[in-house]
């Protein structure tokens, strides 16, 4: 029977100003014809054929407009998708902190209580990790989302405050493709020859293939089916202990319960099997045509913290490929400050966002929203997204939309004034008003080390409180001399985007890093009021 792709369906948002990938499935070797119209007006139309039960067709670009019809003509059957926009298309990717919803955020009721927008909308990819029975079925039922209340609440937060005040800019319909899943290593987002093409990320397909050994398919479903009913009991029990006792430490709590059970068996059916979500989720929606990614992740790869650079950038290529756009914008959110409380600073997150810093450095065509304040200690999931979004923005607008940059007025609901948001003015969004001040290079002195930013030229914001002297004791910074031994450093802050740390400690000192933690308080922040990214150099 002729199919479209599950994405496609009433409220559909086509992405303007590019050719259009319509695709589904159909009766082999038979005719499909697509067709787009406006009022009644072809807009235009393709036609091809069904091979190897697939079809592929494209429509040419179009201008933003609303109220289209989509029509899929087969030799069976007529399709038609009704109220389809022409705008942007933005894929929301990432774990858990992407899959945030709006109803989950700080102050969230509120927020969609007062929410009027009506001009993003969103589509849910189904949130499945196994082509059991039910698969086809259920991802048939996902569909457009409008945005009434009870359907908003559960959009990524991150997501639709971006896309919200994306297009408020553009002035045009914004489509949210939510395509995350809580927990998730980049590796389950790849295919499995992309991972076996690196001898790192293969470590991820042989630890996989070591565990499974020796079971078959139905053992490996029997055994994740069972840790299921096991982990829903517990997570039950855990839930009445914490409404009970709130500051329990976690450790009291697997003593009482039992050591916790997640993630689970790593096998067949498990959503963190790599390219387990790249086969179940990712490419029933590719290849959709989209302006770009949102990608906020990371936060599950930090027991291989050397690798992910890699990793990262073998997704970026990968997915270019499969939405066959070489230049695919590619946003990403440097992760935030974390550290569990019971936890030592493993400093693992530093070397994930020197990766996600390094790539952006390396790839064409990304930009990277500096969010090291937005963490909250003994928290992985910060409550407070509207930071998060509001600097992924202006990435996208310098990155993405060079024609939109200049004098656009920032409108700001009530809500976002009453939490502090800053706007209501025009703004030229350049590299004074979109860049976290980012290392560039360093001096090194007799006895001190000058260290210069990029997009600092403007000067500083500091929390910090200077001595008589005008020296800052605890900013964040460290020095290290030839042994590579690191201690806390004072710093200067100077005029033209550069600061000069030292240290009584180091008399000769060779290397320099900043908030190199973890988790650690931030204080120092551009006169844009971004915060200056972390380093190690």
């Amino acid at each position: 029977m002729t199919k479209l792709a599950a994405i496609f369906s009433d409220h559909c948002v086509l992405q303007r100003n590019k050719s259009i990938f319509i695709f589904g499935s159909g009766i082999e070797k038979t005719k499909v014809r697509v067709e787009l119209y406006q009022d009644g007006h072809l807009l235009g139309s393709d036609e091809g054929l069904v091979q190897e039960g697939k079809f592929l067709l494209e429509l040419p670009p179009q201008k933003a407009q609303t109220s289209c019809v989509l029509k899929l003509i087969g030799q069976d059957r007529e399709i038609v998708c009704r109220d389809v926009a022409i705008g942007e298309v933005w894929l929301c990717a990432g774990q858990s902190n992407m899959e945030f919803e709006l109803c989950q955020m700080q102050d969230g009721q509120a927020f969609l209580e007062q929410e009027t927008n009506t001009s993003v909308r969103f589509y849910q990819t189904p949130k499945q990790f196994f082509k059991d029975q039910n698969f086809f079925a259920n991802e048939e039922k996902s569909v457009w989302e409008v945005g009434d209340l009870d359907g908003r609440k559960h959009w990524s937060a991150v997501g639709y405050l971006t896309g919200r005040e994306l297009a408020q800019r553009l002035g045009v319909t914004v489509g949210l493709i939510g395509c995350n899943f809580g927990g998730s290593s980049a590796s389950a987002w790849l295919d499995r020859e992309t991972l076996c093409k690196d001898v790192d990320l293969k470590t991820y397909v042989d630890e996989y293939d070591q565990g499974i050994a020796g079971q078959t398919l139905e053992q490996q479903i029997q055994a994740y089916d069972t840790y299921e009913r096991e982990y829903q009991v517990w997570d039950e029990k855990c839930k009445e202990i914490y409404a009970k006792q709130p500051d329990i430490l976690w450790e009291r709590v697997n003593e009482l319960l039992g050591p916790c059970p997640y993630p689970g068996p790593i096998n067949a059916k498990s959503p963190f099997r790599p390219s387990g979500l790249y086969e179940c989720m990712f490419q029933r929606i590719t290849p959709y045509t989209c302006a770009g990614v949102w990608y906020y992740q990371g936060e599950s790869d930090d027991h291989k913290p050397l690798f992910y650079e890699k990793l990262l950038t073998a997704l970026i290529c990968r997915w270019r490929e499969l939405f066959q756009n070489a230049a695919l914008p590619f946003i990403l959110v440097q992760l935030p400050m974390h550290r569990w409380k019971q936890d030592p600073d493993t400093k693992h997150w530093c070397l994930l966002r020197q990766a996600q810093m390094n790539v952006y450095e390396k790839i064409k065509h990304t930009g990277i929203a500096v969010c090291i304040d937005c963490g909250q200690f003994n928290e992985i999931h910060p409550q407070n997204k509207i930071p998060v979004a509001h600097r992924l923005l202006l990435q996208t607008l310098y990155h993405v939309y060079p024609k939109e940059r200049i004098g656009q007025k920032k409108v700001l609901s009530s809500w976002e004034k009453d939490h502090g948001y800053q706007g209501n003015q025009k703004i030229d969004i350049d590299e004074k008003t979109c860049f976290s001040p980012m290392y560039e290079k360093r001096i090194l002195h007799s006895t001190s080390i000058e260290v210069f930013f990029k997009h600092a030229t403007d000067g500083w914001n500091c929390t910090g409180i200077p001595n008589a002297q005008g020296v800052f004791e605890d900013l964040g910074f460290e020095i290290a001399g030839e042994d590579g031994k690191f201690f806390l450093a004072k710093a200067v802050l100077q005029n033209k985007g550069s600061i000069c740390v030292f240290s009584d400690q180091v008399p000769n000192p060779r290397r320099v890093r900043y908030l190199w933690s973890n988790y650690q308080e931030v204080k120092l922040f551009g006169k844009n009021g971004l915060p200056v990214a972390p380093f190690q150099a």
